[in-house]
């Protein structure tokens, strides 16, 4: 379920960001293209933004966007602003979105994705479309599009259907005020409990080695940390070499069974708890 919402909420945010190209390991239409890397280009990107550096952040946007948005230093002003930096750590699954289009005789290549970043202990996200390459106008080869978003913001976003303005060029959202913590887990956005325990992961797979009710595992390790649905939840684990780790279940929702348990830190899977592949009968 996770994965699913995961998917879920990249697919409507890409309603904000636009993609029409291929790169790296793309998810779209037509070839694959190496013309900049994704990853170079926001290590840039966030580097100038930790630097406060206005004039580099402005100079990674394409020259056509840097001529129609009339609003981007005031926005780069504004991501200054909520954003404070410095930035510990950031990461996108390596998984881009993108395809190949070809529009009056036009070709053009560009990849976007959606990623977390920490400042400060504070999750934010990004949303950040490249595009690689342009045969007919070079001008438009650059950043094209980024929308910025603090974590209650991109849980709105990813949770309550809010839509957001399509916008050319940068779009910071910092609008959301929420009565509850948002954590991110497995690079999604989760309201957060606050009050439950930690559970301990060789514990877990003690309680696991003779029973999988979920039932009984709430009774043993106290209710979770976050819920996705009644048949998906989370526990905060104990952390390992100072990071945080969380256990994802999924329960059958029929037999009240733990059918996955899979570790994550706060970006992605770590390590699988429960074997559940089942073997195909010829």
């Amino acid at each position: 379920m996770k994965k699913l919402m995961g998917l879920i909420c990249v697919g409507v945010a890409l309603i904000i960001v636009m993609t029409s190209c291929a790169c790296e390991n793309v998810s779209g239409n037509g070839p694959v293209a190496k013309e900049k890397s994704f990853k170079d280009v926001v290590d840039q990107f966030v580097e100038a933004i930790d630097n406060r550096d206005k004039e580099a952040v402005f100079e990674m946007f394409s020259e056509y966007v840097r001529e129609k948005d009339k609003d981007l230093n005031k926005q780069i002003n504004r991501l200054f602003k909520v954003y404070k930096g410095p930035t510990t750590e950031w990461y996108y699954d390596e998984m881009l979105s993108g395809e190949y289009t070809q529009e009056h005789k036009t070709q053009e290549r560009a990849v976007s994705n959606i990623f977390p970043l920490v400042s400060n202990g504070q999750y934010y996200w990004c949303s950040l479309q490249l595009v690689q390459s342009n045969e007919k106008d070079s001008s438009k080869v650059g950043i094209k599009e980024v929308s910025f978003f603090t974590a209650e913001d991109y849980y709105v976003f990813c949770n309550e259907n809010k839509e957001y303005k399509n916008k050319l060029g940068l779009a910071v959202y910092a609008e959301e005020k929420l009565d509850f913590p948002v954590c991110c887990i497995g690079s999604q956005p989760y309201d957060y409990n606050t009050t439950s325990t930690l559970v301990n992961k060789s514990a877990v797979s003690g309680f696991f080695r003779v029973s999988r009710d979920f039932e009984k595992f709430k009774d043993r390790f106290g209710k979770p940390r976050a819920v996705e649905s009644s048949i998906n939840c989370f526990y905060e684990m104990f952390q390992e070499n100072e990071e945080k780790r969380y256990l994802e279940l999924n329960i059958d929702e029929d037999t009240g069974e733990i059918i996955t348990a899979d570790v994550l830190n706060s970006f992605e899977v770590i390590e699988n708890l429960l074997d559940n592949r089942k073997k195909e009968t010829q």
